[in-house]
């Protein structure tokens, strides 16, 4: 089977990130700092809680979202462990960690 690619041309990587994402990423990380420095009580209180809020929760996840502030909660990173791995959909959007979409 031949390729059709001409000898001696380099090939380019895939983008792992596209350069629209990673600007909103790269934006994503100063506001998510600032809004942990305003923020520092964890919102999510659940069992184990630090009180000490070092992560931001997206209630609708990250995607197209990403940058949604008013989607944004501040928790530590206990609670935010339990949100995604312990609680089911219903329980999380019961207690105000979740929206459905």
């Amino acid at each position: 089977m031949k390729h059709s690619c001409k000898k001696g041309v380099k090939r380019k990587p895939i983008r792992r990130v596209s350069k629209k994402y990673r600007k909103e990423l790269d934006q994503y990380r100063v506001d998510a700092k600032e809004f942990i420095r305003l923020n520092t009580g964890c919102f999510a209180t659940l069992e184990g809680c630090t009180k000490r809020s070092t992560e931001v929760h997206h209630l609708a996840g990250r995607g197209s979202l990403l940058n949604a502030k008013r989607l944004w909660r501040p928790v530590c990173p206990n609670c935010h462990r339990i949100i995604h791995d312990v609680l089911s959909m219903e329980e999380a959007v019961s207690l105000g960690l979740r929206i459905k979409k």
